[in-house]
């Protein structure tokens, strides 16, 4: 299991490595892969939009469900890259994906890419790309965080970017998850 997340309904969804998502309602489970519509069995993120429609970062692109059936995007769609990894449904209604080349967002039809313009960080080492974002993530205030493979993490409040780095004091300019906590601490 690389994901587990909890809808509106109170459903349990498990993506996996290899066999796709399963969803649990508190007394049985369901089982979603490539034969049921679903793009890809790697399922890295799971989101939910304001809809209900649940939405699944995959490394073959990106699903959406609406409880019936699965609609997926990948490169016709905007996605230049199909590796996708993680993926938000921010409170303004756009949905976020995170990818090994830079983020994408989805406003009604397709995706979009999105620049986040670079750190400055000396030496930066990196596991895959510098362009990798690793996560995404909506704050309490609105503002939008990614985590990013080698340039440390970016907070995006609509307007302008702001980087953290190891010269801010992070332990290291790989960031592969950010969180807040219920004090709004990041």
């Amino acid at each position: 299991v690389r994901e587990i997340f909890q809808d509106r309904n109170g459903n349990l969804w498990f993506g996996t490595l290899k066999r796709g998502v399963t969803r649990y309602d508190g007394e049985s489970l369901v089982y979603f892969s490539k034969k049921d519509g679903l793009i890809g069995n790697q399922i890295n993120g799971i989101a939910e939009d304001g809809a209900g429609n649940l939405w699944f970062a995959t490394t073959a692109g990106v699903s959406k469900y609406d409880g019936t059936s699965f609609t997926n995007f990948t490169k016709e769609q905007g996605l230049n890259d199909i590796w996708t990894w993680s993926i938000l449904a921010d409170s303004k209604g756009i949905i976020w994906v995170s990818t090994m080349s830079g983020v994408y967002r989805y406003k009604g039809s397709s995706f979009s890419s999105f620049s986040i313009p670079k750190a400055d960080v000396e030496n930066p080492t990196y596991i895959f790309s510098l362009d990798m974002v690793w996560c995404i993530l909506e704050d309490k205030k609105g503002d939008i965080w990614f985590g990013t493979d080698g340039l440390g993490a970016c907070r995006y409040n609509g307007q302008t970017f702001s980087h953290f780095t190891k010269k801010d004091g992070l332990c290291s300019n790989d960031v592969a998850s950010i969180l807040e906590d219920k004090q709004g601490h990041i």
